[in-house]
C-alpha cells in the first residue's frame, strides 16, 4: 500500500513538475526570452511524451515569423496526441500567416467543431490569430469568439486583452479600455496590460500620458521586457534618442541576446535614425547566414532615409518580392512609393502612396505628403482631395492652406480659393503671399475691377513686397499692374495710374503693356 502511495506521490509531482515547466516556457516567450523557452521545451520534448512541449514550441516559432517552422511542430503535437486540438488552432495560425488562409480556416472550423464551441482556449487562440493579423474582415467573429471564451471562463486575464485589442481594430477605445482594466483587476501584475493602455496614448500623440502607463506596467512587473521595448520605442517617437538607448538596452538585458534581439536591436537604431547603425548591423547578420527578409525591409527605409533611392528600390523590391501582401504595412507602400518619385516616375510612386493610404488612412502625415506629392505633379484634383481630407484630421499648416488655395485657383474653384486664401491672411497676416493670391483670385473673381475687389489686396503686396523689391519683382509687377489698370481704367485717375505703370517699368523695363498704357495717358494728356 506505501509502494502504491509513492507511486501515485511520484506521477503526481512529475505531472506538476512538467506543468510547472511548460508554464515557465510559456513565460520565458513572453517576456521574449525564446531561446530559453525553445532550450526547456526541447528537453521536455524528450523527456515527455506529450503534445504540450510541441503546441509551445510552434507558438514560440510563429512569434518568430517562423510558420515553417511552427506548422512542423503543430504537425507534431497532433501526431503525439490525436485528440489534441489545439494543434490544428496552431496548424492554421501558421498556414494563415503563411497565407493560405482557406485552408487555416479549414483546421480552425475542425478545432471548434470537435470541441464542440464550448472550449475557452480553442475559441481564445482561433480569435488571436484574427487579432494578431489585424484583420479588420474577422474582427466582428474574433470578437465573438473572445465574448464565448470568456462566457465559458472568465477568470482568464489573457481573454480580456485580446477582446480590447480586436476593439482598437474597430477603433472602439472605450471598449478596449473597459478590457484592458479588467484584465489588470484579474491580474494586478499584468505589466502588458498597462502597456497596451499606454499605446492608446501613442495613438493620439499623448506621449507624456502614454509614458505614464509604461511606468506602472514595468512597476507591476520590472521583468516584462517588451515593457522596457515599447518604452524605447515611445522615446524615439518623442525624439529623446538617449532615453530611447538606455531602454532598448534593458530590454536586451532581459530578452534574449542572440541573433533575433540583435534584428530587433536593428529595427530599433532604424527608429532612433541611426539608419548608418542599422544597416551595417543587419549586413553583418546577413553575412554569417542569418536570415530574416523583414531585414530588406529596413535595408530599402534606411537607404531611402540616407538619400539613397536607387539601393532603397532594390532592398524593398528583394523584400516585397514573394512576400504575402497581407504581410505589407503602410510605409512598405509609402517607401517604395517615394523611392519611385525619386527615381522619376512620379505617377507610379504616387499609385504606391494610395496603396499605404488604403492601408491606414488614419495617417495624417502620409496623407499630407500624398497632397504634396499631387501639388508637385500639378494634379490638382488629387492635391485638393487629400487636403481636404487632411483637413478634417487636424488644423492645417500654412503649407497646406497655400498649397491648397493654389489647387483651387488652377481648377478654377474660385470660391473655395478665396476663402482659402482668406484664412492664410487671417492667420498669418504678415506673409505677402497671402495678399497675392488673395488679390490673383479677387481679380478673377471681378473681371472688369469696376468693384475693385483686388485692389487692397495688391496694395498690402505693395506694402510687404517693396522692402525686398529685387526678391518679389513678378508679384511687385503684377500688383502694380493691376492697380495702374484700375486707376486708369475705372478711377479714372491718370496721376495714380501713372505713378504705378512707372513703378512696373522700373521693375520691367521692357514691359509692353506699362508702355501701351503710358502712351495712351501721355496722348489723352495732350488732348487736353
Amino acid at each position: 500500500m506505501k509502494k502504491h502511495l509513492f507511486l501515485i506521490g511520484s506521477l503526481l509531482a512529475t505531472i506538476s513538475a512538467f506543468s510547472q515547466n511548460v508554464t515557465d516556457a510559456i513565460s520565458f516567450a513572453e517576456n521574449e526570452q525564446y531561446s530559453r523557452s525553445k532550450s526547456l521545451l526541447f528537453r521536455l520534448i524528450k523527456t515527455a511524451d506529450k503534445p504540450e512541449p510541441f503546441y509551445q514550441l510552434g507558438n514560440v516559432y510563429l512569434k518568430l515569423e517562423k510558420p515553417d517552422s511552427a506548422l512542423y511542430y503543430f504537425s507534431k503535437a497532433k501526431e503525439v496526441d490525436p485528440k489534441f486540438n489545439l494543434a490544428l488552432v496552431g496548424i492554421g495560425s501558421s498556414l494563415y500567416q503563411i497565407g493560405k488562409k482557406v485552408e487555416a480556416k479549414a483546421n480552425f472550423d475542425q478545432a471548434l467543431s470537435a470541441s464542440k464551441n464550448k472550449n475557452a482556449e480553442i475559441l481564445a487562440r482561433v480569435a488571436e490569430v484574427y487579432v494578431e493579423a489585424k484583420d479588420k474582415s474577422e474582427v466582428g467573429n474574433a470578437i465573438s469568439l473572445l465574448d464565448k471564451a470568456i462566457l465559458y471562463n472568465a477568470a482568464i486575464p489573457e481573454y480580456y486583452l485580446l477582446r480590447g485589442d480586436a476593439y482598437l481594430i474597430k477603433q472602439d477605445g472605450s471598449k478596449a479600455v473597459s478590457d484592458y482594466h479588467e484584465a489588470i483587476r484579474l491580474n494586478p501584475k499584468s505589466a502588458k496590460a498597462y502597456i497596451k493602455e499606454g499605446k492608446l496614448y501613442i495613438k493620439a500623440r499623448n506621449y507624456t500620458e502614454a509614458l505614464k502607463f509604461y511606468n506602472k506596467g514595468i512597476e507591476a512587473n520590472p521583468e516584462y521586457s517588451p515593457g522596457y521595448r515599447e518604452m524605447g520605442e515611445l522615446y524615439a517617437k518623442a525624439r529623446q534618442y538617449p532615453k530611447a538607448l538606455e531602454s532598448y538596452k534593458k530590454y536586451m538585458a532581459l530578452s534574449d541576446n542572440d541573433d533575433d534581439t540583435k534584428f530587433r536591436y536593428a529595427s530599433f537604431l532604424f527608429m532612433t535614425q541611426d539608419y548608418k547603425g542599422s544597416k551595417e548591423l543587419i549586413n553583418n547578420l546577413f553575412s554569417k547566414g542569418y536570415t530574416n527578409k523583414i531585414g530588406y525591409r529596413l535595408l530599402g527605409y534606411s537607404d531611402y532615409e540616407m538619400g539613397d533611392s536607387i539601393s532603397a528600390l532594390s532592398n524593398l523590391r528583394q523584400f516585397m518580392s514573394g512576400t504575402d501582401t497581407s504581410k505589407f504595412i503602410p510605409s512598405d507602400y509609402s517607401y517604395f512609393g517615394k523611392a519611385l518619385i525619386k527615381n522619376n516616375q512620379p505617377d507610379s510612386g504616387m499609385k504606391y502612396l494610395e496603396k499605404a493610404y488604403a492601408l491606414d488612412s488614419s495617417n495624417a502625415d502620409l496623407i499630407l505628403e500624398m497632397a504634396e506629392t499631387a501639388n508637385r505633379l500639378k494634379n490638382y484634383p488629387a492635391t485638393i482631395n487629400y487636403y481636404e481630407k487632411a483637413a478634417k484630421k487636424f488644423k492645417p499648416r500654412f503649407n497646406d492652406l497655400y498649397n491648397l488655395g493654389k489647387a483651387y485657383y488652377f481648377e478654377k474653384k474660385y470660391t473655395a480659393a478665396d476663402t482659402t486664401f482668406g484664412l492664410i491672411i487671417a492667420n498669418y497676416p504678415k506673409y505677402p503671399y497671402g495678399y497675392s493670391w488673395k488679390g490673383n483670385t479677387k481679380a478673377v473673381l471681378d473681371p472688369d475691377s469696376k468693384k475693385g475687389l483686388a485692389k487692397p489686396y495688391f496694395e498690402k503686396v505693395v506694402e510687404l513686397f517693396t522692402p525686398e523689391s529685387a526678391k518679389y519683382k513678378s508679384d511687385l509687377v503684377k500688383a502694380h499692374a493691376y492697380l495702374g489698370a484700375y486707376y486708369q481704367i475705372v478711377a479714372k485717375d491718370n496721376d495714380k495710374a501713372s505713378e504705378n505703370w512707372n513703378k512696373v517699368l522700373a521693375y520691367d523695363p521692357s514691359n509692353k503693356q506699362a508702355k501701351d498704357a503710358l502712351l495712351i495717358i501721355s496722348k489723352s494728356k495732350e488732348k487736353k
